[in-house]
């Protein structure tokens, strides 16, 4: 059985940055004058920024990881996650993006424990928002990841929370590119799940992360989760038909679980 560390706080709250310096300050802000005087942290994941991004995190007086030798957004946030100090952690953008007007919703379905997962969902005024490639491309990624995501209608956002406990669980994980969420809805396929629908800002500052790099990873990342989906399904077809036994009679029956 895996054990947990006493919590610290009621919840974390993870900001994965890569030159974000620009951006922080007001992003901080935000949360702080969102959550008010609730016991929580912020928990800033920086892939050793350039800029300077740790420093003014520091200097902000947040709880600050720098990771020397690793690159990834998806992986800073899992690091994030396994670092935070409450079993309730959430991960949003470092550039503002994330609109916070309906956090506080978010804090209550999982803290209450009405939720396990709880997702920021975009509504139609993101993509009017975007150009039309960009558009595309969110399109795109959208529709790749159903197979595996199911019925989330916003499966690559990454303004979420979670149960830590049940990313501790799984010991396995792609880690490929900027999205985690598809994954996390993949390897914790039980858990309730709630969705709230939050509203797109334009970046504080600094430049989009995205490009064909990351473009190229995501795919990777969906063709090893089809891979992974394909496995489970045969797992769980193999374990029904191991659960079924003859009896004297030479009839088939299912055994209760």
């Amino acid at each position: 059985m895996i054990r947990l560390p006493a919590a610290e706080y009621e919840f974390s709250v993870i900001l994965p940055t890569r030159n974000e310096a620009a951006c922080l300050p007001e992003v901080i802000k935000t949360i702080r004058q969102t959550c008010g005087k609730r016991h929580y942290e912020i928990l800033v994941v920086d892939d050793d920024s350039p800029d300077g991004t740790a420093r003014v995190a520091e200097k902000l007086g947040t709880r600050v990881m720098v990771r020397k030798n690793k690159r990834g957004l998806a992986s800073a946030i899992l690091d994030g996650f396994l670092a935070a100090g409450s079993e309730n952690v959430f991960v949003m953008d470092a550039d503002g993006q994330h609109d916070l007007e309906n956090f506080e919703k978010m804090i209550e379905l999982l803290c209450s424990g009405e939720a396990e997962l709880v997702i920021g969902c975009y509504g139609p005024e993101r993509a009017r928002s975007m150009g039309i490639l960009r558009r595309g491309i969110s399109t795109g990624a959208t529709l790749i990841s159903w197979p595996v995501t199911g019925n989330i209608s916003d499966p690559m956002s990454g303004f979420f929370g979670v149960k830590r406990s049940q990313i501790i669980q799984n010991k396995t994980w792609c880690l490929r590119g900027f999205k985690l969420l598809p994954e996390i809805i993949l390897r914790c396929p039980n858990l309730r799940v709630a969705q709230v629908q939050v509203r797109f800002n334009r970046r504080a500052g600094g430049q989009s992360k995205m490009n064909l790099k990351e473009v190229l990873d995501y795919l990777n990342l969906m063709q090893g989760l089809y891979f992974e989906k394909a496995k489970m399904m045969l797992g769980a077809r193999r374990t029904g038909k191991d659960r079924k036994q003859t009896n004297t009679q030479g009839e088939t029956c299912e055994l209760e679980s």
